[in-house]
Order: structure tokens, then sequence, then C-alpha cells
């Protein structure tokens, strides 16, 4: 059971990261939930956060915007 519980989540993680480097935000979207919080390292010291769907949709197109060739690997 607990290994069926790490491959689906492992799973999700890699899905998510697939839209997010093919900077899909409405994909993207789809994996949060309404009263999602994400927490921006940026600007440093103390980053930024954003609270909601639409409000952090609107900080990731941003991001794309500013950093076009963005990409992550898990490692």
């Amino acid at each position: 059971m607990k290994l069926a519980r790490i491959e689906a989540a492992s799973r999700l993680v890699l899905e998510f990261i697939e839209v997010l480097n093919q900077q899909e935000i409405s994909k993207m979207l789809n994996f949060l939930s309404a009263d999602c919080i994400f927490e921006a390292a940026e600007p440093a010291p103390h980053g930024t956060v954003y609270r909601g769907k639409e409000v952090i949709g609107q900080a990731w197109q941003q991001t794309f915007a500013q950093k076009e060739q963005l990409h992550f690997e898990i490692e």
C-alpha cells in the first residue's frame, strides 16, 4: 500500500513538472486547490506569497514572460 502511494505521488510530481516545462498554465492550475498558497523565492530575501489559483496563474504567467527558457529537471 505504501509503495502504491509513493508511486502515485511520484507520477503526480512528474506530470506537474512536464506541464510546468511546457508552460501550460491552465493545466498547471488543475493540480491546485482553490485555496492553494504558492511561496516564491523571489524577490530576495523573503520572496512573495501568492494565494488562490487565479493569482498563482498570473504570477506564473509573469514568470514565463520574463524567463521564456525556464526549465526544471528532477535530479
